[in-house]
């Protein structure tokens, strides 16, 4: 189970655990570089949404995310393989 988020949280790993989930699903543009850290650090993942462009997924796979949700399952297939 994760939070759906499209706004920042004051404390999201806090507010991720308050709620009795295991990772945040953020609008994508909402994912910074310590965002993830932090919540990995709190051994919560970070799977954003909705990412339909190759140059986005790349950026979101730089900073370490653990998955992607994206509506154009082919660009996402052919940039991971």
């Amino acid at each position: 189970m994760a939070l759906l988020v499209d706004k920042p949280l004051s404390d999201p790993a806090a507010q991720v655990k308050a709620c009795g989930a295991r990772g945040l699903n953020p609008q994508h543009q909402l994912v910074e570089a310590e965002l993830v850290k932090s919540l990995h650090a709190e051994g919560l993942f970070v799977l954003p949404w909705t990412v339909d462009e190759s140059r986005t997924i790349q950026q979101l796979v730089r900073l370490g995310v653990d998955g992607i949700c994206s509506n154009d399952v082919s660009t996402l297939v052919r940039f991971l393989s």
